[in-house]
């Protein structure tokens, strides 16, 4: 059941003001206070919203409790961003695939490794932007850019996740995005790696500083 729903029932139903004449006669006759509010809560009904010292430890997400802790202590918004790795980038994507059987899944199949593979070269060093006059690296950065417009993954998290969509049509071979959806599309045309490899770097990297659909 929804927690917002089921509060909105129990006050409608006045369950929370018969706890409270429970809790206000157990008091009156010498009872313990009840142990199951928040700190903040009962700083909230004695003092008012002032009076609210919010504690990390009261949230009760254990992996919330983590980030903020760690925010927390660090000294810097840098010190805190974790170092992006192809890893880190792969994780966040959700694959948006064609029914499984089909012709194009195993093309997009196909890709994904494509797609996986360059942001492992791009992680090792093997991927530049341009070669003359001076060599130019890709970063993992600029993908992440590409596609969400944010050239790091925040402290804590995106609301949702970026995805990955294809492009079956065989004229297109450059990679497309979306930054309100924070989406990537890939085209699927291209079969040799090299090609793919360098279609992805060219499309990625003249369309940096554009935002919305690119």
């Amino acid at each position: 059941m929804n927690l917002a729903s089921w509060g909105l029932s129990a006050v409608l139903e006045k369950a929370y003001f018969h706890v409270g004449r429970m809790i206000g006669a157990s008091l009156l006759q010498g009872g313990s206070p009840p142990t199951f509010l928040a700190n903040s809560m009962v700083d909230y009904m004695l003092y008012g919203i002032e009076g609210v010292q919010l504690r990390i430890n009261n949230i009760p997400d254990i992996a919330l409790q983590k980030v903020l802790k760690e925010l927390e202590d660090a000294s810097s918004v840098s010190e805190f961003q974790e170092l992006l790795t192809a890893a880190a980038v792969i994780d966040l994507f959700q694959v948006e695939y064609s029914s499984c059987g089909s012709n194009n899944r195993q093309k997009e199949e196909a890709r994904i490794i494509m797609f996986y593979d360059y942001l492992q070269d791009i992680e090792d060093g093997k991927v530049f932007l341009s070669t003359e006059p001076t060599k130019v690296q890709m970063a993992l950065e600029k993908v992440l850019q590409f596609t969400t417009g944010c050239r790091s993954i925040p402290p804590l998290g995106f609301d949702s996740s970026p995805t990955i969509n294809f492009c079956h049509d065989p004229a297109v071979t450059l990679p497309t995005s979306n930054t309100c959806s924070m989406s990537i599309t890939l085209p699927t045309a291209i079969i040799n790696v090299d090609t793919f490899s360098s279609r992805m770097t060219y499309g990625i990297g003249n369309s940096l500083g554009c935002l919305g659909h690119v």
